[in-house]
């Protein structure tokens, strides 16, 4: 083989691996705009599940603006009553003043703790609470009919601004 025969051969060589090169290069090519096609599908299509997030976030963003707006409401809570065995003296009667006031009377809850009587009689006790203001509020216990009644503690919480 000559000169030319040689570089014919190469020239061959060359343009065939081109060739097949150019070839990968556009399979490749459509590969990736298949991919970033089907890439794009899912993005538009996670367009209305992405909304419904923001909604819900904005919605959870109020509900902590309108929590944090709260600041002023607050609780006290605590226990009384009234223990003496085997003498008692009821009605018990006290008044309660909260840790600090309220800017108005607050809403309160109360009930019994704690509940001591004979066991030869039937029980029974009412607890009461009366004159609820934005500093405190008054509590009577007292049993009735023939209850002998030795304790008798409420739990109690007020809730207000």
């Amino acid at each position: 083989m000559g000169q030319k025969g040689i570089v014919l051969f190469i020239f061959i060589i060359v343009f065939s691996e081109t060739e097949s090169l150019q070839k990968k290069t556009i399979v490749s090519e459509s590969r990736n705009y298949y991919d970033v096609f089907t890439l794009m599908e899912h993005v538009f299509a996670m367009k209305p599940k992405i909304a419904k997030l923001e909604e819900k976030v904005n919605f959870q963003k109020k509900q902590i603006e309108a929590l944090q707006s709260r600041r002023d409401f607050k609780c006290d809570s605590g226990i009384l009553g009234y223990y003496r065995w085997p003498t008692q003296t009821w009605p018990y009667i006290k008044r309660v003043n909260f840790q600090s006031p309220f800017k108005q009377p607050p809403k309160l809850t109360y009930g019994f703790y704690f509940l001591d009587s004979s066991h030869t009689k039937n029980l029974r006790v009412v607890a009461k609470t009366s004159k609820v203001t934005n500093t405190g509020f008054q509590v009577i216990m007292n049993p009735w009919h023939d209850t002998v009644l030795y304790g008798a503690k409420i739990s109690w919480m007020a809730c207000g601004y």
